[in-house]
């Protein structure tokens, strides 16, 4: 798997690194739904952790961080009460 690459990486082009200080922590579909059930996926309890690491960090440095989530109907996928 180390030959995957990002889109960024793809087109040839560098970059400096990121600095939390001057950046916004974007976390998207980091739910529940994807630890059990039909959308489970692998990995993610890993994820998970590795997100909340993240975001002690930019917490630590007042980075600002939006959370994205799907929201459904009671009973399905992406239930908003469970």
């Amino acid at each position: 798997m180390s030959d995957l690459k990002t889109m960024f990486q793809l087109s040839g082009r560098v970059h400096a690194p990121a600095h939390l200080s001057n950046a916004t922590l974007i976390i998207i579909d980091a739910q529940k739904e994807y630890l059990r059930g039909p959308l489970a996926l692998t990995g993610v309890r890993e994820a998970m952790a590795n997100i909340g690491r993240l975001v002690e960090k930019a917490r630590a440095v007042k980075c600002p961080i939006v959370h994205i989530r799907h929201l459904g109907t009671v009973g399905g996928p992406f239930d908003p009460h469970g």
